[in-house]
């Protein structure tokens, strides 16, 4: 029996790239089971092309009331999805046709009865229309919560998780750093998870992009880790980190916690310097040149 794949695409004025993005959907060699697209209060042409895609493929959309932002407007997308697998999409990339295929594959490799199972794959960069030669992340996965939270590379956009994942995941809580980070630390914790070095989409960058990697400058990289905004010791990180400790559902093994709680412990001032810097060394976190930046940020914070 064919698994039932469902799509959950969060859309917001994403008429410029969105049919492409639609097209690569409707063109992969396994056929999704539905497509599921809730759109964000679009003041373009998304609408038109949202009727036109339900029309002629039998898409289903929602448009919210009042604008929820991107992380809750996934989080409504998923709940409205009835397929065995749910893969999110972004309305601007442009997906290779054997996605679907070697992502299902992948995860059927390493599920077991009602375990939560998470696979996620690298990108090729799209820029200008042009594909780019570098890859969205490199080859390496980075196995382990010491090393993940701080070197995270699971894009949304290029994973499938289970429905076993499902109900360990919504609601999804505010003011995370992102949902495709929650989701993957909390397979990390309670299920199975593989990453796939292979790219199997393009992910299209331009000047929306919610979280676009347009920034490669080193002056404007160092800048954004001393502001604390994207940084690998930012309040959304901690933010994110608590959410998963305050998730009633979720059994946390005695040394998962542990480290959890030391990272954490990296925001809070009553906790000493030294404490701070044993445990990022202790525990490995991040690599060596994040743990060298992590400790360098602790030293001279006032």
């Amino acid at each position: 029996m064919q698994a039932k794949i469902s799509i959950a695409l969060a859309s917001f004025n994403g008429g410029k790239y969105l049919e492409e993005q639609l097209d690569s959907i409707y063109r992969q060699t396994i056929c999704p089971y539905e497509v599921i697209v809730c759109d964000d209060k679009s003041t373009d042409n998304t609408f038109q092309i949202l009727e036109k895609y339900s029309k002629e493929k039998g898409l289903k959309y929602f448009i919210n009331e009042t604008p929820l932002g991107v992380i809750q407007n996934f989080s409504k997308a998923i709940s409205l999805t009835n397929g065995d697998y749910i893969s999110l999409a972004d309305q601007d990339d442009i997906w290779n046709s054997n996605k679907l295929e070697i992502l299902l594959k992948t995860i059927k490799e390493i599920e077991s009865k009602d375990k939560p199972a998470l696979v996620h794959a690298n990108s090729i960069i799209l820029k200008d229309g042009e594909k780019q030669s570098n890859l969205l992340f490199p080859n390496k996965d980075n196995k382990g919560l010491n090393k993940y939270i701080f070197l995270p590379n699971g894009q949304g956009a290029n994973m499938m998780f289970n429905r076993s994942l499902v109900k360990y995941i919504l609601p999804i809580p505010e003011g995370l750093y992102m949902h495709d980070y929650y989701f993957v630390i909390i397979c990390e914790i309670i299920g199975v998870r593989k990453y796939i070095s292979e790219p199997l989409m393009q992910y299209r960058i331009h000047n929306n992009n919610t979280l676009g990697l347009n920034e490669k400058l080193l002056l404007k990289r160092i800048h954004r880790f001393w502001e604390n905004n994207f940084s690998i010791l930012s309040n959304k990180i901690f933010a994110t980190i608590e959410a998963i400790l305050n998730n009633d559902k979720l059994k946390i093994e005695t040394k998962n916690k542990i480290i959890l709680q030391h990272i954490l412990e990296l925001n809070n001032d009553k906790i000493s310097k030294m404490n701070k810097l044993i445990n990022i060394w202790r525990y490995k976190f991040s690599n060596l040149s994040g743990r060298i930046l992590m400790s360098c940020k602790i030293i001279l914070k006032k």
